[in-house]
């Protein structure tokens, strides 16, 4: 219950700074944590690799069609989104030819990344 929250009985951090101050600051409080988590999910990963993906005309014709798509792909922020939308995307246009497939495995891999923290992958060349 709210017993001594709001009684008279008040004690520790509550009682020296007031209940109005205290619920403000722990509404700032948790708007930061809030905050600090979508940054995460919205850190950009920059990949530099010597893979292309695109979306050929023969898969998906209609430009504002293929547009939507690249969106959805470059939107995607976790797992369970990228196998809805490989899912859809099936379901929709039929099996993916391969320059497909490397954009959703470069969009796995940019799910990968933010998990770890990385923001930037460098595949260099092997040198023989």
């Amino acid at each position: 219950g709210a017993g001594n929250l709001l009684g008279k009985e008040q004690s520790g951090q509550l009682a020296s700074v007031g209940l109005d101050m205290y619920i403000r600051i722990l509404d700032e409080t948790i708007n930061e944590l809030r905050s600090t988590n979508k940054e995460e999910l919205e850190q950009e990963v920059f990949l530099e690799l010597d893979y292309t993906g695109f979306i050929p005309d023969d898969y998906i014709s209609e430009p504002s069609v293929k547009f939507e798509v690249y969106k959805k792909i470059a939107t995607v922020n976790t797992e369970t989104e990228l196998d809805m939308l490989n899912s859809e995307l099936t379901d929709r246009f039929g099996e993916m030819p391969e320059e497909v497939s490397n954009l959703i495995h470069i969009a796995e891999l940019k799910i990968v990344c933010r998990k770890l923290k990385i923001i930037h992958l460098v595949r260099e060349k092997e040198m023989f």
